[in-house]
């Protein structure tokens, strides 16, 4: 187990950790780094960061590598959506296509990614109020963005934002 940790200012921090023999290295994905991080968005609620990051139109505001994302496919919209008889549970779902430009990489990366984005139920949850949005990589269906020479596939093979007020004084 391999555990690197740093500041990278006074409101974010971030932990890198590898997980191997036995601690996930035998599952797909298990050599490759967990990364944790936490920090303080000032100006913007946590309903705003969530309705922010599923925002495929928005995507460029906050992420600089990024060529502009595509909803692939809708599964239910809103993330205050209450489950009632939808089929998703509660909040939004869909499929989005990203195309990214990282500096130093010749190439052009896609990832298809299934995001999910709803409020949390303090008493369900036992988090307090706010919002989850869950990524997770998805094999693509051959609708256009198949791996050319220009554009590689890769993927985040999960991804979790806790947004949740917190006082500062």
């Amino acid at each position: 187990l391999l555990v690197r940790s740093f500041v990278t200012s006074f409101v974010v921090v971030i932990c890198c950790v590898i997980l191997g023999g036995g601690g996930g290295g035998d599952c797909y994905g298990g050599q490759l780094p967990l990364v944790r991080s936490r920090g303080l968005v000032r100006g913007m609620s946590p309903r705003d960061i969530a309705a922010l990051l599923m925002d495929s139109s928005r995507v460029t505001t906050y992420n600089k590598m990024s060529l502009g994302r595509t909803d692939v496919t809708i599964l239910q919209e809103g993330i205050d959506t209450v489950a009632g008889n939808t089929a998703y549970g509660d909040g939004e779902t869909k499929i989005v296509r990203n195309l990214t430009k990282p500096p130093l990489v010749k190439s052009l990366m896609e990832f298809r990614t299934m995001m999910h984005a709803r409020k949390l139920r303090p008493e369900k949850d036992g988090a307090g109020e706010g919002y989850v949005v869950v990524s997770r990589a998805v094999v693509g269906d051959g609708d256009g963005g198949d791996e050319t020479e220009n554009v590689k596939r890769s993927e985040i093979l999960i991804g979790v934002n806790l947004l949740r007020r917190v006082e500062t004084g």
